[in-house]
C-alpha cells in the first residue's frame, strides 16, 4: 500500500472519531437542555397567602372592623410596645399590618409629641370639624401620594395617634374614600390603645407569623 493512501485512511477513521464524538456532546446537551425545560414547564406553585384567624391584631386591634368596614383581611402583622416610663409616661405602640387578598398595608402609631417630626405631623392635613365620638381633641385627615389616607389624632395632653392605609401598587382611589371606615377603626382605637400600653411592664415586639429560624 503506497503512503498516500496509508494516510488517506488515517485521515478517514479520524474524522469518524470526531463526528461520533461531537454527536456525543451533542446528545448530551440536548438530553440536558429537554431536562431543563421539562422543570420549566411545571414550576412548584408557591402557597398564597392566608388570612389571619385572630380576632385581636397587635393586643388591641379589631379584626371584625377590619373585615367589616374595610375589607381589610391581615395575613401578617408587627407589633411593637414600649412600656411607659420615668423618661416616657406615655409608653409607645406601633403596629403594621398587611392584606392576604390584596397589596394594602395598615399602620398604626401612637407615642408623646417630641421631634420636629412629630410636631409637623400634628400640623399636617385638614383639621375635621366634628372629631369622632364628640371627644376632646383634633382629628386632621390626608390624602396620600398612593390614594390612600392618613388620619391624625391629637390627644388635648400632648399625645397622638396616627392611622395610614397605603396601597402598595399605588392605585388607592384617592379623595378619601376609605376615610370614614378609617375614622372607626380609629374610635376604636383612641382609649383603646393608651389602656393598652399602660398594662405593658416591658418591651415586647411580636412578629404574627413569626419568622422561621431554618436555614
Amino acid at each position: 500500500m503506497s503512503i498516500v493512501i496509508r494516510r488517506a485512511l488515517i485521515n478517514v477513521v479520524r474524522c469518524g472519531a470526531l463526528a461520533w464524538r461531537h454527536q456525543r456532546v451533542m446528545a448530551i446537551f440536548l438530553a440536558a437542555g429537554l431536562s431543563a425545560c421539562s422543570g420549566a414547564s411545571n414550576p412548584t406553585p408557591s402557597a398564597s397567602p392566608s388570612p389571619l384567624t385572630e380576632e385581636t391584631l397587635c393586643g388591641v386591634v379589631s379584626s371584625q372592623i377590619l373585615r367589616d368596614d374595610l375589607g381589610f383581611q391581615a395575613e401578617s402583622y408587627s407589633h411593637r410596645v414600649d412600656a411607659p416610663s420615668e423618661s416616657n409616661s406615655t409608653g409607645y405602640f406601633k403596629c403594621l399590618m398587611r392584606s392576604a387578598t390584596d397589596l394594602r398595608l395598615i399602620g398604626i402609631n401612637y407615642g408623646s409629641i417630641k421631634t420636629e417630626d412629630d410636631k409637623r405631623l400634628a400640623t399636617d392635613g385638614t383639621a375635621v370639624p366634628t372629631p369622632p365620638g364628640n371627644r376632646e381633641g383634633v382629628l386632621r385627615v390626608r390624602d396620600n401620594f398612593d390614594g390612600g389616607s392618613t388620619l391624625i389624632w391629637i390627644y388635648p395632653d400632648n399625645r397622638m395617634i396616627t392611622i395610614w392605609l397605603q396601597y402598595g401598587d399605588g392605585t388607592g382611589p384617592g379623595g378619601g374614600a376609605e376615610r370614614e371606615d378609617l375614622t372607626t377603626l380609629l374610635d376604636s382605637l383612641i382609649e383603646a390603645i393608651p389602656a393598652y400600653v399602660q398594662t405593658i411592664d416591658r418591651s415586647l415586639h411580636t412578629r404574627v407569623p413569626a419568622r422561621s429560624t431554618d436555614g
